[in-house]
């Protein structure tokens, strides 16, 4: 999702009548609709069995009524009914746990949100907000689960994972700004924001753009 937040630094987005500012509150709006609609499927589908649960005994009991020499294979037609639909219910709910666990709609709603405020507040500076989002966060992760074993305090954040998520956003950020140390503070300010933040990809492109715009960056 990060590459397509950077499409207004590599498309002319006036030829399809947009700017900036327009494009990331479609796609804010979008993300917001689309978790609306997970979070709500889990309702939507407990619905669903229910009725069908539902239509099913009231079917049963008005064969059981009309013909009650089959009454106990009806029975038991109905049990092997109520165990597939548990089966296919508790698959459902397994691949919705999964998603959320692999993708997490929550984050792609944050995200889209984080930067549609970035771009609010900094104008193009919200470039260095994605790219924070799109490095730090990732490459943080990735350290983390592989090398991380010392936490930083009061989080489920590692030292590990967050200076390797450090080194890969401030090498990107020397190369397009020339050696200034002051530009350590973006990636200093991606960690306090993805270790002590509420939503770490709300925080993140929030607090980098902020910063960066603060320390006069580069605007792509």
């Amino acid at each position: 999702m990060c590459l397509y937040l950077l499409v207004p630094f590599f498309v002319k987005l006036s030829a399809f009548r947009l700017n900036p500012l327009l494009f990331y509150a479609i796609t804010a709006t979008a993300a917001s609709l689309i978790y609306a609609a997970q979070v709500k499927r889990p309702i939507f589908a407990d619905a669903l069995f229910d009725a069908m649960a539902t239509t099913r005994q009231n079917v049963i009991q008005q064969i059981s009524k009309s013909a009650p020499n089959v009454k106990d294979q009806i029975r038991a037609l109905d049990d092997g009914i109520s165990r597939i639909e548990k089966s296919v219910k508790d698959f459902v709910d397994q691949m919705e746990r999964d998603y959320e666990r692999r993708g997490g709609y929550l984050g792609m709603f944050m995200g889209a949100a984080g930067v549609l405020m970035s771009q609010a507040f900094t104008g193009n500076y919200v470039f260095y907000g994605i790219l924070s989002v799109m490095l730090y966060d990732t490459m943080s992760a990735v350290g983390g689960v592989m090398l991380g074993h010392v936490r930083i305090p009061f989080t489920n954040s590692t030292v590990e994972g967050a200076l390797i998520g450090a080194v890969s956003l401030a090498v990107p950020l020397l190369i397009l700004n020339g050696f200034n140390l002051g530009i350590l503070a973006v990636p200093a300010t991606a960690i306090i924001s993805e270790a002590y933040g509420i939503e770490d990809n709300f925080t993140i492109p929030v607090t980098t753009s902020l910063v960066s715009m603060a320390l006069g960056l580069r605007v792509l």
